[in-house]
């Protein structure tokens, strides 16, 4: 845990402008839509640098705004109430607030705290919780390998990836219902895209592209390259400059699919249902 929670203290992954790309301000914009508007107080649960939270100053229309994460570094971009703290042990009364959000968190959990997390978010909410995942994500095809110790894990730290179903019945057992639901995030891919770079590009699914090893504490950012066998060379001129070329002009007709990278979620407690 403790090379874990090194990885999120990473200034990298907290410096101004850090998802502010309009992929992401779009994501904030329709997640702040989806807030009923009688919502006074809200606590944004895993906020990171605090991207959304700050967007919501401006909106004026809630009485109390908290961040939490476990994150220092995160938090100090943070312009709300702050609170350092895991999701797994929240440090407020039951009910505190009206709506609880918690936006690209929840895939980073690990398993034995999983359970204990859903229920504190549910604890602290009187109303609603708002939840934001990646949809239907292939965990594999970020995967990185550490040249230390060889382990492999998504960049991302992602460890399970959601459905539509799972999104509907997460809160199902502790009292929410899940009210509405929404995909974010659609952008154009090439039909079998996918499977085509794990065919003929397999390594490329296993670059070193971390700030540290969750597993070891590897940080080293670049790797000594060896010299190129004599051998490979021609395998390499065929698969990285021919093979380019090749693949280039199917994809002038290769069939093209729009998918979300989000879902989006809104709970109602079951008593106000």
């Amino acid at each position: 845990m403790t090379f874990e929670k090194e990885y999120y203290e990473n200034s990298a992954f907290w410096k101004d402008g850090m998802l502010e790309d309009s992929s992401n301000m779009e994501r904030f914009e329709k997640t702040f839509r989806i807030i009923p508007k009688h919502v006074s107080t809200l606590v944004d649960v895993g906020c990171g640098n605090g991207v959304f939270l700050n967007s919501l100053i401006s909106k004026n229309v809630f009485k109390r705004l908290v961040g939490v994460d476990r994150s220092s570094i995160a938090l100090s971009f943070v312009q709300t109430e702050k609170c350092q703290s895991d999701i797994s042990s929240l440090p407020f009364h039951d009910n505190t607030f009206d709506c609880v959000t918690c936006l690209e968190v929840l895939e980073h959990i690990p398993f034995a705290l999983y359970p204990k997390s859903i229920s504190e978010l549910a604890r602290l909410s009187s109303k609603y919780i708002v939840v934001s995942v990646p949809f239907n994500e292939d965990l594999s095809e970020a995967f990185n390998k550490c040249p230390y110790c060889s382990s492999c894990f998504n960049k991302e730290l992602h460890l399970r990836s959601y459905s539509e179903e799972d999104v509907n019945l997460l809160f199902k057992d502790i009292g929410f219902k899940c009210v509405k639901m929404e995909k974010l995030g659609y952008s154009k891919h090439y039909f079998g895209h996918f499977r085509f770079r794990r065919m003929f590009y397999p390594e490329q699914f296993l670059k070193w592209n971390s700030p540290i090893c969750p597993v070891c504490g590897y940080t080293e950012e670049m790797v000594e390259k060896s010299a190129i066998p004599v051998g490979l060379k021609k395998h390499l001129f065929l698969k990285n400059i021919i093979l380019p070329i090749l693949t280039s002009l199917p994809k002038l007709l290769w069939p093209r699919v729009s998918k979300p990278y989000w879902i989006l979620a809104l709970y109602e407690k079951e008593e106000l249902c």
